[in-house]
């Protein structure tokens, strides 16, 4: 089974690999407008032709690791709507974020996302997520607690940006079928 990763250090030097595999297939850096409801702010986003989807990285001091994701080329200087967030827990297990890294027993490292998802409208939820996701679940102890979560992938996989991208694509699928 795979357990979650909470040692601040491991989180650290696995949101650096995820960041590095990402930067990889990226095109082109674009400054753009990206937040949430109320708040939003310029950001740099990594733009993917290959994967087709944008991509940010930023720390949220003393809280998360926040990876925002969305699809489709921005505009300079434009709103980048965003589909997902898949983001990291700094030190420790934080259920409020639904993203963790975990680690089989040889010790490879994968990311999982717990299926809450925002939008900004009623019906968009971990509820919606969980009746209509598509994508591999995988069981993991979570702290102690088993649960079922959404398979990223893993971070050794030359697959993994794919996967990444297939997980965005999926969200916004999802995102569809709101009412």
């Amino acid at each position: 089974m795979l357990k979650l990763i909470d040692k601040e250090s491991e989180i650290k030097n696995a949101q650096t690999l995820f960041e590095t595999i990402l930067e990889k297939f990226s095109h082109e850096k674009i400054i753009t407008i990206t937040g949430h409801k109320g708040e939003n702010w310029d950001t740099q986003v990594l733009w993917s032709d290959s994967l087709g989807i944008w991509y940010c990285f930023e720390i949220l001091e003393n809280s998360r690791y926040w990876n925002a994701f969305g699809i489709g080329k921005p505009g300079p200087g434009k709103q980048a709507n965003i589909v997902c967030e898949i983001n990291f827990p700094i030190k420790r297990i934080d259920r409020r974020v639904s993203g963790a890294f975990v680690k089989d027993n040889s010790g490879e490292i994968f990311v999982i996302q717990r299926g809450r998802i925002g939008g900004g409208r009623p019906g968009i939820g971990k509820n919606l997520f969980e009746k209509n996701y598509a994508g591999k679940r995988v069981e993991i102890n979570d702290g102690g607690d088993e649960k079922i979560v959404a398979l990223i992938g893993s971070l050794n996989s030359p697959s993994f940006p794919e996967r990444v991208s297939k997980f965005v694509f999926e969200v916004e699928r999802i995102k569809k079928l709101a009412p």
